[in-house]
């Protein structure tokens, strides 16, 4: 989530991308597939700084939002509840912050749908290539480092090798296995790019 300084000037950068620069002006693709629309340099730096303001606000509301459901289930008496209190408070955050993040990304789609596109969408190739560009084997190696921490840290709470348990260990092995069907395709990729 985008709580420090710097995780939300990364959001930021990643969304200005979405901008490409075309003569005085920008166009405006989205994801940087879709077809592109044309926008003045205004509109996009009006876009973009709207774009991280929302952020910062979403991201602090998130954590008064999260405080403020815990504060309730304390004054409840429920703070030492099972387990899936906490899971499902923390799981209907993560999807509001994603849905939020996601209606906020899509703002200049909204705005600019009415423009006729300058330039049809990016051809089926240049987008594979700009998804293997940015999947990055550090990335995926974390994934990799994450499913055992994941694993360990459940079973601190929990017994994962009986009942529901186990759904922690069958996460875990899907986890490394999504991070190493993603790093197959990306170096099959790159290898047959040579």
């Amino acid at each position: 989530m985008a709580f420090g300084k710097q995780s939300r000037e990364n959001l930021r950068r990643s969304f200005a991308l979405q901008f490409e620069p075309d003569g005085i002006g920008y166009l405006y693709r989205r994801d940087r597939r879709g077809p592109a629309l044309r926008l003045s340099a205004e509109e996009r730096e009006d876009f973009v700084s709207g774009y991280a303001r929302a952020v910062r606000v979403l991201s602090w509301s998130i954590v008064v939002g999260i405080l403020a459901v815990f504060g309730v289930l304390a004054a409840m008496g429920i703070e030492d509840g099972p387990v899936w209190h906490r899971i499902g408070v923390t799981a209907v955050v993560v999807v509001g912050f994603m849905a939020a993040h996601t209606w906020i990304w899509y703002a200049p789609a909204r705005v600019l749908s009415y423009r006729v596109p300058s330039a049809p969408a990016a051809p089926p190739e240049d987008r594979r290539a700009l998804f293997f560009a940015r999947l990055e084997y550090p990335k995926l190696a974390l994934g990799l480092v994450a499913a055992p921490f994941m694993v360990w840290s459940a079973s601190r709470v929990t017994d994962i090798l009986h009942g529901w348990g186990r759904l922690w260990i069958l996460a875990a092995v899907a986890l490394i296995l999504l991070v190493l069907i993603q790093a197959f395709r990306k170096w099959r990729y790159e290898r047959t790019r040579r």
